[in-house]
């Protein structure tokens, strides 16, 4: 009789180790198959990023294509007749003789500078030799001068600057003289 329990003893220790074996076979199966597929998914996932990427970066070019476009076509007629410019130093000069002239100083002691600046319209800043601070200015360029539109240390008078199309950029504010009140533009 101990014979028979030894070898259903050893006979069971084999179905175990066989049963583990088989166990330990199928979860390196399902952990390599789950790997593989989260794998998957991850290529899947970048090739679908990289395509919506894609699309974004042609509606991006054809929206900058067609918006050039319009500019060339809708260009107003004083910039048909007009060769594009720029602010140059010849205009920084010019500007600097109006304050002269405007002030009754000598061109040497006007300081300007420059902060924005179109062809035809300039902001910034000016001082004067031998005075403390100094004050901000808008200049427009009429013709061929260029004209101080406004300037100081105050608020700058939507009135003065209304016929000469300053932008927002150069002037987000202005007062209003008739509504007494300050207009945001």
């Amino acid at each position: 009789m101990q014979k028979i329990t030894k070898n259903a003893f050893i006979n069971l220790n084999i179905f175990l180790v066989l049963v583990l074996i088989i166990i330990a076979g199928a979860g390196t199966f399902m952990y390599f198959k789950q790997t593989s597929d989260i794998s998957l998914l991850k290529k899947e996932n970048a090739k679908l990023t990289e395509s919506v990427a894609n699309k974004k970066n042609i509606a991006v070019n054809e929206a900058k294509e067609k918006f050039s476009d319009q500019e060339k076509t809708e260009q107003t007629p004083l910039e048909k007749l007009q060769p594009e410019q720029k602010f140059t130093d010849a205009d920084l000069a010019m500007i600097k003789e109006a304050f002269a002239k405007k002030y009754n100083k000598s061109i040497d002691d006007v300081s300007v500078k420059v902060s924005k600046s179109t062809a035809t319209l300039a902001s910034g800043g000016v001082g004067f030799a031998g005075e403390m601070g100094g004050g901000w200015f808008l200049a427009a360029k009429v013709g061929d001068k260029w004209v101080i539109v406004d300037d100081g240390n105050g608020t700058i008078s939507c009135q003065k600057i209304a016929p000469y199309n300053f932008p927002v950029s150069m002037v987000p504010e202005c007062y209003d003289e008739v509504k007494q009140d300050v207009v945001i533009r």
